[in-house]
């Protein structure tokens, strides 16, 4: 592939979104699917989302400063590929 994919539109559900998203950076579609893909499997192992606060602005300020508290009885293994 000669070019890479950046579009400015910005769309989907915040709590997916890659921090460069929200830091208002292009789409770079390998990057930005695989931290979706990474909250994805954190609420499979986890049962919830990995970033959580009370209004939209905290959870985005977690995003972007990729704040993430692991629970307790998550291997390294699995926080390693999380």
């Amino acid at each position: 592939m000669d070019h890479i994919y950046k579009d400015k539109l910005y769309c989907g559900t915040n709590i997916y979104m890659a921090p460069e998203l929200l830091l208002k950076r292009p789409y770079l579609p390998g990057p930005t699917d695989i931290w979706a893909l990474g909250v994805v499997l954190y609420v499979f192992v986890c049962g919830n989302f990995p970033f959580k606060a009370q209004t939209k602005k905290d959870i985005w300020r977690k995003i972007k400063s990729q704040e993430i508290n692991y629970p307790n009885f998550l291997s390294s293994e699995v926080i390693e590929l999380l």
